[in-house]
């Protein structure tokens, strides 16, 4: 599965920092014209796209939206997180999403209900957790200048950071992996 954090099927957007559901047709020459067909309120950090769901980071909130009729996003579940900086990165896998939460680290939230979301565990990073991805069953943290942290998530409720890397280079906002185990720094 491709993550994109502009765009998805090049229907939806964060622009400005809000979540839009946009139409996007070739127009003649080299551009595109764009229509706005919805949009979700409240400023966004972060957003994943998993089936006919969005999972969005509203300031402290993670919110999740229907996007099965673009022009009709609906909001169906959110959950405030506890001890909340800001969502700064989202990454889905499975039932669950796993949340960079700034200086509250990493948050790991069960979704497998839409409409109700729970906390299932969390691991507070040294740093200011940036953004999130995963590969198996670690978890990889943009932790801003205490660098990328890798998280074991085997267990959710027992997030272990025995396997850390620090390295002052990934000391990054955005993590980026081109090929499995691969990653970049993006920004």
């Amino acid at each position: 599965m491709r993550r994109d954090r502009l765009s998805y099927a090049a229907r939806l957007a964060v622009i400005g920092g809000v979540f839009y559901a946009l139409a996007l047709q070739p127009a003649t020459g080299q551009g595109w014209n764009v229509e706005l067909i919805g949009q979700i309120g409240g400023p966004c950090e972060a957003v994943y796209v998993q089936g006919n769901y969005a999972y969005i980071g509203q300031g402290a909130h993670l919110a999740v939206v229907d996007i099965s009729n673009p022009s009709r996003p609906i909001s169906v579940g959110r959950i405030l997180l506890p001890d909340i900086d800001i969502v700064w990165g989202v990454f889905v896998s499975g039932s669950l999403a796993y949340v960079a939460d700034g200086t509250s680290g990493l948050k790991i939230v069960d979704i497998s209900d839409p409409s109700s979301p729970q906390l299932r565990g969390s691991y507070d990073t040294p740093g200011n957790a940036l953004d999130v991805w995963i590969s198996g069953m670690l978890a990889c943290v943009a932790d801003g200048y205490s660098g990328l942290q890798l998280i074991d998530v085997t267990n959710p409720r027992r997030a272990d950071a025995s396997r850390l890397v620090r390295d002052a280079r990934l000391g990054t906002r955005r993590l980026h992996f081109g090929q499995p185990g691969l990653c970049r720094r993006q920004g």
